[in-house]
């Protein structure tokens, strides 16, 4: 399978977001419980690097649902703002050579070029 130019410059500039992003996100570990006899029971396992005695926050699986995505869509605002403008534009344009690319390749495909 040949990679275009374009293709490669779209997945440098996905990879390059996605370092930004990472580097600035705080790690939330979800784990799904049930609360039965008073106890709360976690349904699946548990991270290897939890330690007896580790403090957890609890939320309502109800209600976090609304919340998590608000807090991921400010996560995300907050990761696009440090991104420079610049960096924006390359990665439309990169995003548009792609699409324009793989049309003319499909055109060629089908003998419509």
């Amino acid at each position: 399978m040949r990679v275009s130019a374009v293709a490669i410059g779209v997945i440098q500039a996905v990879r390059m977001l996605a370092r930004r992003i990472t580097a600035h996100r705080i790690s939330i570990m979800t784990i799904k419980a049930i609360l039965r006899n008073g106890s709360i029971e976690p349904v699946e396992p548990l991270p290897a690097d939890w330690a007896e005695g580790k403090e957890l926050l609890v939320e309502d699986g109800e209600s976090a649902n609304a919340g998590n995505v608000e807090a991921w869509a400010r996560e995300l605002d907050a990761a696009v703002s440090l991104v420079a403008p610049e960096e924006h534009d390359r990665f439309r344009k990169a995003l548009d050579d792609l699409e324009l690319e793989s049309k003319d390749a499909v055109r060629r495909e089908w003998g419509l070029k």
